[in-house]
């Protein structure tokens, strides 16, 4: 038996150490690179020891610009490297990578594919790689492969051509493949390496990498099976937030009816043109069409990018963070960073943080001004409602910044009923409230009024004048006495002759039908079918009501405020909020006193009870746990709750918005409850409805799979959530085949299939 000898020179740890070092450089470089794609938005997917990838799979990137497989090469004491060592040596090199290449070619016929060698030895100046040629070191041949990269039927008959004709038949590649290859390789070697992972000097940028360093070991081993991650996964396995994602949808829906305020949409447009930085403010009693109007007359175009944070949007859960200084924070990052990349943290773990990457996205809006002349308009919306119905932690109002703070070129646009709103900054309120700053609402003019007359079908023997001067011109008033008029043509004469009176206050018109309601037979459950529609959120069934009042009730109800309601196809709601705020304020008596069965807290919990027994097809069908946690009813909410729960609801068509908005509210009792295993149910919930929202973004046949199925809802929440472009006429027309008149036409306005004009 040979006698074993060690080299007292190279202890036997040497190795292993130097293993080690190999894998941590390859892991540092790993993730620096994906975190430096992650900022730029251009990440998709990564894998790592990939099986797929031949000796370039230390680090495989999935990204918009193609594909970037990479062998990762580290010395301890970096020395000159040459073309022989580095390709043609007795390893052929050149033969593995060729491989490799037609490996992953085959994978990716159609994307751009780099191969990328990388090692920390700088690349010799001193060897002469042709005999009888100045210049012709292994760093002279690399550089002018580089230069050359797409000109290889120029480069290969230059004096390197003996060079090439041998790497291709060590490669043994054929001629085309050859030049793909040639295309695609190339050698990041020495202290050119940093341009592919650029340094940070700030802290928190710097302990994200090395969290997501830190962490691809284990990636790699506990998933034996797997070789590639897709960005949501990674993201999931990291428990980081996804800074692409709204935490809400920003869009206002705009209903059928709506019209165009021509003199108000001027008057904006010109406050717009003639302020050049900080707020501007849209004011106009409830129903004058604010929103709409912000929805349809700003609209990004060339030279003027609009964003936009909506602090409410009809038919969403109230009081879930729509309101929140962090979330403000956080949506407009996301469009700012869309529009201007330049973020310089993938994200923010606190309120300071956020705050501070806000102001920086305003100075990056600033610069892309004073660069290229681009305006930037940040709509933020239904400021009114927040200190109203919000109720938030820190509230967005006191998080806009002060006027002094808003760089040229970039303009906030406040909707509200008023201004003078308490958590505003004073230099805010004072700011969007001066002369030229400031936009009342303008009535309707007539040809508007009559435009909606005559697309809500009234009849054409009543007339328009009259309707429009009752009314006043205001959008809201106008619906509800056209409806009105509608209901009934024969009471034409008495509703335009002083019946129906508006003298600018909405809550008489709203007072005027809760009177009505309240004098007729079986008033007491009349009263209850308002108020539970009132509470209820979203639509909900007359037959749902009928069960918990009369049928008698339900119909009376209809008689005396079906004109303030919105029916669409089986379902009742408030047609405007302001009605919903109205009847939250008011009492069913019982004993002569308020029954308490009928205001908040305790009607949620009839709510609740209803839900359980709505149809398949109705948006009640979701809110058990919402209602049993606005009721106070915590314990049974948080039974209810969990990942089986809320998955299912997304897998049968509840949108993932709606669905993060009750996980959110379950966190919030787990903190009470202090249950591990309840919090980490829920993480695996939101974890999971992500993961499947993501993929399901990515599915272009989903929806026309819904329709197929006749799941028309589906469908229209699948739309809502993932807008993929032209899905929009095949929900119409299906909607249309199927004789849902109001949902096609709803989904038409919404979508602005027509860009906000008209078709005709």
């Amino acid at each position: 038996m040979p006698k074993l000898t060690i080299d007292p020179q190279k202890p036997p740890s040497e190795g292993e150490r130097a293993a080690r070092r190999g894998y941590l450089r390859q892991d540092d470089f790993s993730a620096r690179r994906i975190y430096s794609l992650l900022l730029e938005r251009s990440f998709a997917w990564v894998g790592w020891a990939d099986r797929d990838a031949g000796v370039l799979d230390d680090l495989v990137l999935g990204t918009t610009d193609g594909v970037l497989a990479h062998q990762i090469k580290s010395s301890k004491n970096p020395q000159g490297i040459g073309v022989t060592a580095l390709l043609l040596g007795k390893g052929e090199e050149v033969k593995r990578l060729a491989s490799s290449f037609l490996m992953l070619r085959k994978q990716f016929p159609d994307e751009k594919l780099r191969l990328i060698y990388v090692t920390d030895d700088p690349l010799t100046k001193n060897d002469c790689l042709l005999k009888d040629e100045d210049e012709a070191s292994t760093e002279q041949f690399m550089r002018d492969w580089n230069a050359n990269r797409f000109l290889f039927e120029k480069f290969k008959n230059t004096k390197w051509k003996p060079l090439l004709d041998q790497l291709r038949r060590v490669s043994e590649l054929n001629d085309a493949e050859f030049a793909d290859f040639f295309t695609c390789f190339e050698v990041v070697a020495g202290s050119s390496v940093s341009r592919l992972i650029p340094s940070s000097d700030d802290v928190q940028v710097e302990q994200q990498i090395l969290g997501l360093r830190d962490r691809i070991p284990a990636l790699i081993v506990e998933n034996d099976q797997k070789s590639r991650w897709s960005r949501q996964e990674l993201l999931q396995a990291l428990n980081w937030p996804d800074s692409y994602r709204l935490r809400f949808d920003h869009r206002f829906p705009l209903g059928n009816f709506v019209q165009k305020n021509e003199q108000t949409e001027a008057e904006l447009q010109t406050a717009i043109d003639n302020c050049s930085s900080g707020y501007l403010g849209l004011v106009g009693p409830p129903g004058s069409g604010k929103s709409t109007l912000l929805q349809r007359a700003l609209k990004g175009k060339p030279g003027v990018q609009v964003l936009r944070y909506l602090a409410f949007v009809p038919g969403s859960a109230q009081g879930q963070g729509r309101g929140e200084a962090d979330n403000f924070f956080d949506d407009l990052n996301a469009q700012f960073s869309e529009i201007l990349g330049g973020s310089k943290r993938l994200f923010e773990t606190s309120r300071l943080g956020r705050q501070r990457a806000f102001e920086g996205s305003l100075l990056r809006a600033g610069k892309e001004f004073s660069e290229n002349g681009t305006r930037f308009m940040v709509v933020v919306d239904g400021l009114d409602h927040i200190p109203r119905e919000e109720m938030p932690d820190r509230s967005l109002l006191s998080a806009l910044p002060l006027p002094d703070a808003v760089p040229d070129g970039v303009v906030f646009v406040l909707g509200t009923q008023r201004i003078d709103l308490s958590d505003m900054p004073v230099a805010v309120r004072s700011q969007a409230s001066k002369k030229g700053r400031q936009v009342s609402v303008q009535p309707l003019n007539f040809g508007a009024t009559k435009r909606m007359s005559d697309q809500l079908g009234l009849p054409i023997e009543i007339d328009r004048r009259s309707v429009h001067d009752v009314g006043q011109g205001h959008p809201l008033v106008t619906r509800y006495l056209v409806e009105l008029l509608r209901q009934d043509p024969t009471k034409a004469d008495d509703l335009l002759g002083g019946a129906f009176v508006f003298d600018g206050d909405l809550e008489k018109v709203y007072e005027t039908a809760w009177l009505g309601a309240s004098s007729s037979d079986g008033a007491t459950l009349v009263q209850q079918v308002l108020l539970l529609i009132a509470f209820a959120q979203g639509g909900i069934e007359p037959d749902l009501l009928a069960s918990a009042t009369s049928d008698e009730a339900v119909e009376t109800a209809l008689k005396y405020a079906g004109h303030l309601l919105q029916k669409k196809r089986d379902y009742w709601d408030v047609f405007h909020n302001s009605f919903r705020l109205f009847l939250r304020e008011k009492a069913v008596l019982r004993f002569g006193k308020p029954d308490e069965a009928f205001r908040a807290p305790k009607v949620y919990s009839t709510l609740a009870e209803l839900s359980g027994r709505a149809m398949e097809s109705s948006p009640q069908r979701w809110l058990a746990f919402r209602y049993l946690f606005l009721a106070g009813e915590h314990e049974r909410a948080l039974a209810m709750s969990g990942r089986q729960f809320f998955v299912q609801q997304y897998l049968d068509g509840r949108s993932p918005y709606d669905v993060h908005g009750d996980i959110s509210d379950a966190y919030r009792l787990v903190e009470n409850d202090r249950d591990p295993e309840k919090l980490f149910d829920l993480m695996l919930a939101g974890d999971e409805v992500s993961r499947r929202s993501e993929v399901f973004e990515g599915v272009d046949p989903l929806i026309d799979a819904y329709l197929a199925a006749g799941l028309f809802d589906t469908a229209i929440e699948q739309l809502r959530h993932t807008h993929p472009a032209g899905k929009e006429w095949l929900v119409v027309d299906a909607l249309l085949e199927q004789g849902r008149l109001d949902q096609a036409r709803d989904l038409f306005e919404e979508a602005d299939l027509f860009g906000g004009h008209s078709p005709v």
